[in-house]
């Protein structure tokens, strides 16, 4: 018996489970009623390009980084149900990407004008984009997730003109 556990090649149905995201971050605030997409695709012989989820959104980068800590991981929605006899029963369903962090020491200024701003109108339920590093070129489709807040964290005041925010975010499906 031979296992062939990393065979490295994936068949559609992998191909389709992997979320590429499309991404693009501006450089510099803009602000904009309407957005315009054109594709050009002359070989496409169906006639139209099927965009699943199109999504424009405010963005904000904080002055400094999440300190080391920061927490990426995995919720699972499968349902397990047990038989009388101990038997599990599994009704799959699909998991979610989560992020938690804390950005710390930010001017009050910030703070208020920013992560105060975000929570305050996101409540939820309103969803957003969480992008990692816009830089990546290797792993941004693993770690950009459309994403809501997974609960509502309180601000602390570190010290004089300083805050802390945590976040705790959740991969929105659909």
């Amino acid at each position: 018996y031979k296992a062939h556990f990393f065979n490295w090649q994936w068949d559609d149905e992998e191909l389709a489970r992997i979320k590429m995201p499309i991404m693009d971050v501006s450089d510099t605030p803009f602000f904009a009623r309407f957005g315009l997409i054109e594709i050009i695709d002359t070989t496409n012989s169906d006639g139209y390009v099927w965009l699943s989820y199109l999504f424009t959104s405010l963005g904000y980068v904080p002055t400094y980084n999440p300190p080391f800590g920061l927490r990426q991981g995995f919720v699972s929605n499968t349902k397990i149900n047990n038989s009388l006899g101990g038997a599990e029963f599994f009704e799959r369903r699909g998991k979610r990407r989560t992020y938690a962090f804390e950005i710390n020491n930010i001017s009050v200024d910030e703070a208020l004008s920013n992560s105060y701003e975000i929570i305050d109108f996101c409540d939820i339920y309103t969803p957003m984009v969480f992008v990692f590093d816009p830089d990546d070129t290797i792993h941004r489709h693993r770690r950009t997730i459309l994403a809501r807040f997974q609960n509502l964290s309180d601000q602390s005041y570190a010290y004089f003109d300083a805050i802390n925010t945590p976040y705790s975010i959740i991969e929105k499906i659909a």
